[in-house]
């Protein structure tokens, strides 16, 4: 026998509020024909239609539907209250945060090691995983705080912006690199003649940037694309090719000279945010590593420029 999740209870209110397949997938992390099928799935468990579909533009709600809705949005709230009673019988000295992998592996260690020096009984539980991941952990209640990179557009989330992680242009440092930049060539004559390392977690920033200056990224030699950061910066180490990348995870490895890097003018930024879901009560120390975020006390920008 099939059982009714809650994740399908989620999907449904959100499809019911928004009258969106579309909507509610952008805005709960879920591929469209993901919340379509699993909305069928619940009409199937329940032998009864929610949704009347047949205006393709805007999906309206049937009378089984809003009674339906109204005890989905009862089930959930309890659950979530369960949720929250459980967390606050947890240690409440513990903050859980999820964040995405350059924040995850570059700055939220820093971060952690500051605030303890001042409440040394802190604990911290990281977990890392891309953007997507994130808002996920968040509706599920999993996490307290998420360490985004890019605008998450959902009311039910509070954003806090952090950091402007700029974006650098990394080049191997090698005999022929250190010539290359002792010519001091212009921006064009790089981007058109030199081979390059496409780091896809970066595309839709580094695609904006080479659209401004008149440039596609097919213009680009673009002889491997990786969708991992950390990959993309050891092809550029080993000599591969050059790549835009997140001036933060560059710095280590430019302090200790494995790259060089060129000043392009006027540098994409992307701004990391701390977010979280409004619906969710903070513990104490949630409340206060949140507080401690928000007061500036830790110099971003010192630290990472």
């Amino acid at each position: 026998m099939l059982s009714i999740t809650l994740k399908q209870l989620e999907l449904f209110i959100s499809v019911a509020e928004t009258k969106s397949f579309s909507k509610t997938a952008d805005l709960l992390a879920f591929s469209q024909p993901a919340v379509s099928s699993n909305i069928s799935l619940l009409e199937e468990i329940l032998h009864t239609e929610l949704l009347d579909r047949t205006n393709k533009k805007k999906i309206e709600i049937t009378e089984d539907g809003l009674l339906f809705y109204e005890k989905a949005k009862e089930i959930l709230s309890s659950c979530y209250t369960l949720q929250d009673m459980s967390a606050n019988r947890q240690d409440s000295n513990t903050v859980s945060i999820g964040a995405h992998n350059i924040p995850a592996r570059y700055m939220v260690t820093d971060v952690m090691n500051y605030y303890r020096k001042a409440h040394n009984s802190t604990k911290f539980l990281l977990r890392e995983g891309s953007n997507a991941d994130i808002v996920d952990l968040l509706n599920q209640k999993k996490i307290d705080l998420g360490i985004v990179s890019q605008p998450i557009s959902n009311s039910k989330f509070k954003s806090l912006p952090i950091f402007n992680d700029s974006i650098s242009l990394a080049l191997p440092n090698t005999p022929r690199y250190q010539c290359l930049l002792m010519k001091k060539p212009t921006l064009e004559e790089i981007l058109l003649k030199e081979t390059f390392i496409w780091d896809n977690s970066l595309n839709d920033v580094v695609s904006y940037y080479l659209e401004k200056l008149g440039y596609r990224k097919n213009d680009l030699n673009i002889i491997a694309e990786f969708n991992s950061e950390q990959l993309a910066k050891d092809s550029v180490i080993d000599g591969l090719g050059l790549a835009f990348l997140s001036k933060i995870s560059l710095k280590c490895a430019i302090k200790s000279a494995e790259v060089l890097t060129y000043d392009i003018p006027e540098p994409p930024h992307r701004t990391i945010m701390v977010v979280y879901n409004q619906k969710t009560h903070l513990n104490n120390a949630g409340t206060a590593f949140m507080a401690f975020l928000n007061s500036g006390t830790f110099d971003f920008e010192k630290c990472y420029r």
